[in-house]
């Protein structure tokens, strides 16, 4: 699955290729006509178009300011004081259009990237506990299916199945949602966990084996338990989760369950609101 955020990078990428394009063919023109600065000039554009795209309007106006103050040096240095006056205009609206790009083009992708991560937000993540969807994780997953194959490295997948809070599904809710807070805070950068089904927490642990997983076990049982007492809430049973590890390549053949099991889940999905709860 291609994420927005993906395609935004594709995006920044084929916009600074254009730039570089533009620069280069602007600047090859101007020296076949002998303005050898203005042609230098050209290549200016890169860095303010870069600090745009990346850094936001702060970025784009501190590329301009130091695009500026270089292209200014260059014409100091370049032509003879007796002229400079008359390239004051010139130079003057160079500038002003260096500011103009770096403070517009900043804006305009402040604004896409905040479009783009909301969008993200609602395609990828549920709502209630703010981990990934049961769709994203089943494309995470075989993704890392795919790669450890043709890598020969191991991960492990942790399904957590929350015990019942009851028949209240505001408590259920409650509960889950702190819970979502709890995975999310214990989980590496490289770690994915989504809730896969309305009582079920699944995480996927690149480069784990079994041992590294038991930790994490212990450990996220740990919260879980904790997380039971803070809100009041009796165990439903001794655990408050039922845990299962699957580790690649032992597993493979449960792991390829899973990814069935996970996509006849999604087939359903449709008769649901996105993030919705269900109990």
């Amino acid at each position: 699955m291609e994420t927005p955020r993906r395609r935004y990078q594709k995006i920044t990428y084929l916009f600074l290729l254009l730039g570089l394009i533009i620069a280069f063919l602007s600047a090859w023109i101007l020296f076949m006509r002998g303005m050898n600065v203005e042609a230098a000039a050209q290549f200016l554009f890169i860095p303010i178009l870069f600090g745009a795209l990346y850094y936001g309007w702060k970025g784009g106006v501190l590329s301009a300011l130091l695009a500026g103050a270089l292209y200014v040096a260059v014409i100091i240095f370049s032509v003879e004081s007796e002229i400079i006056q008359s390239v004051a205009v010139s130079v003057g609206l160079r500038l002003a259009f260096f500011a103009f790009l770096g403070i517009a083009g900043g804006l305009l992708f402040e604004r896409y990237r905040a479009e783009i991560k909301e969008l993200e937000e609602k395609i990828l993540l549920d709502k209630l506990t703010g981990l990934y969807t049961c769709r994203y994780f089943t494309t995470a997953l075989r993704d890392e299916i795919d790669r450890a194959k043709r890598y020969g490295d191991k991960f492990t997948v942790v399904t957590f199945k929350i015990a019942e809070a009851g028949e209240r599904r505001s408590l259920a809710r409650k509960i889950m949602s702190k819970l979502g807070d709890v995975f999310r805070a214990e989980l590496r950068i490289v770690d994915v966990a989504a809730l896969t089904d309305p009582a079920e927490i699944s995480a996927l642990l690149p480069e784990t084996e079994q041992e590294g997983a038991n930790v994490f076990v212990k450990r996220l049982r740990e919260k879980i338990n904790a997380t039971f007492a803070e809100m009041g809430v009796d165990l439903p049973s001794k655990e408050g989760a039922t845990v299962a590890i699957y580790v690649f390549p032992e597993d493979e053949g449960k792991l390829e369950g899973l990814l069935a099991e996970y996509a006849g889940r999604i087939e359903v999905e449709h008769i649901k609101r996105p993030g919705e709860y269900v109990s």
